[in-house]
């Protein structure tokens, strides 16, 4: 559950600071800035948290193969372009504050069931 809302902050969060719908990341087109949201997006989620890139490829509607080529096109552009290394650091900062805050809602539902006796399911909504 929280893997699905990572990956969803993670595009929210991209699409608003692109000034981009969800919609239009997920769509055929090619625009720069559409691909440049979908490669910080690919970035952040397979570099920093893990994510496969069939599970990214999915939700923006991409095969691995073109993920991975981007991908690639991306990091020499993050190295020459201070301003997409400070986009993708704080789009990464978001999603870790984000990650934080569901790990500490869990850990309080765990303590609180176990509190009053109940069994602990992590994720159980």
């Amino acid at each position: 559950m929280i893997n699905n809302q990572l990956l969803d902050h993670i595009v929210d969060t991209t699409a608003m600071v692109y000034g981009v719908t969800e919609q239009e990341l997920a769509s055929p087109c090619r625009k720069q800035h559409l691909v440049y949201a979908r490669n910080m997006v690919t970035d952040i989620a397979y570099s920093e948290f893990l994510y496969t890139y069939a599970f990214i490829g999915h939700r923006l509607n991409r095969t691995h193969g073109t993920l991975i080529k981007n991908l690639e096109s991306f990091a020499q552009n993050c190295r020459t372009n201070p301003q997409l290394k400070a986009i993708r650091a704080m789009i990464h900062q978001s999603a870790k504050d984000f990650l934080q805050q569901q790990l500490q809602t869990v850990h309080l539902q765990a303590g609180a069931a176990s509190a009053v006796g109940e069994p602990t399911i992590i994720g159980d909504p």
